[in-house]
């Protein structure tokens, strides 16, 4: 018999477990960007680079341009967004999912590499405009072995669409970032622009999002997460290696040096 107050009970309790599994996640990524701080990283209170830490590197009112655009785009994308197949949506919805997924991302895979690698958020101009979500750095080799568009697809066309498209940059030289990161010879932090970066996808649906952030801290689901990423990663390597047989030589060895990486998983 269908009880009304069971069932809001129900909902209320899992709408309060979603809460602490977000602010958990929020708290460890605020944690996580003290440390990236104090090793010459400039990241946010939410592991985001900083634009502001690249004062050094461009002069002349680049940045405040560049965070002038990104407010463009962002204004543009809620436009764009705010009709769903003709039904209005939330428009804080699809931006809101877009940051949990980038949230959860960083910190699961901060919590499974941060011994040999460096994890951290791409700026929203690089989020925005170059169409990257997360960098991953090598503290072997100093520079970046790959990068993450992240997605928390609403269906399978968004899905397919995504996969046609990061094809398509890792046949053309893979993904560039303004504000990143790499280690000289004596492992110190430079603040610099990067290119021929190894680009995959990763995708969860809305439940699975959900559970993953209401579970952040239970290291058996974690693992499940991570092993997801890893599967659907190794995935994407055998169809680049399949249909492109001569990628960029930096892009080449970049993504050979994660493909070790990932088989060592």
């Amino acid at each position: 018999m269908y009880n009304p107050e069971k069932q809001y009970n129900n909902h209320r309790e899992k709408t309060s477990e979603f809460k602490e599994g977000l602010k958990q996640l929020e708290e460890y990524l605020k944690l996580m960007s003290e440390d990236l701080n104090k090793q010459g990283i400039p990241v946010n209170e939410d592991c985001r680079m900083n634009m502001d830490g690249f004062r050094d590197n461009y002069a002349n009112g680049k940045i405040e341009k560049d965070k002038e655009y990104v407010e463009e785009l962002e204004r543009r994308f809620k436009l764009a967004n705010f009709y769903n197949h003709g039904k209005i949506i939330h428009e804080n919805e699809i931006e809101f999912k877009g940051k949990e997924m980038e949230m959860l991302t960083t910190a699961i895979f901060h919590k499974n590499l941060s011994t040999d690698y460096i994890v951290v958020r791409t700026s929203e101009y690089d989020d925005y405009v170059n169409k990257v979500d997360n960098i991953i750095l090598s503290k072997k080799t100093g520079s970046a072995i790959c990068a993450f568009d992240d997605i928390a697809p609403r269906d399978e066309y968004t899905y397919k669409e995504k996969e046609r498209k990061t094809l398509n940059r890792n046949s053309s030289n893979g993904a560039k970032i303004k504000y990143g990161i790499r280690l000289d010879n004596k492992e110190k932090i430079i603040l610099s622009s990067m290119d021929n970066i190894p680009i995959f996808y990763l995708a969860l649906g809305p439940k699975a999002l959900k559970r993953g952030i209401k579970e952040f801290n239970n290291n058996q689901e974690e693992k499940k997460l991570f092993e997801i990423f890893i599967s659907e990663i190794n995935l994407q390597i055998k169809k680049i290696e399949f249909t492109y047989k001569n990628l960029d030589p930096e892009l080449k060895n970049r993504f050979n040096d994660f493909k070790k990486t990932i088989e060592s998983m």
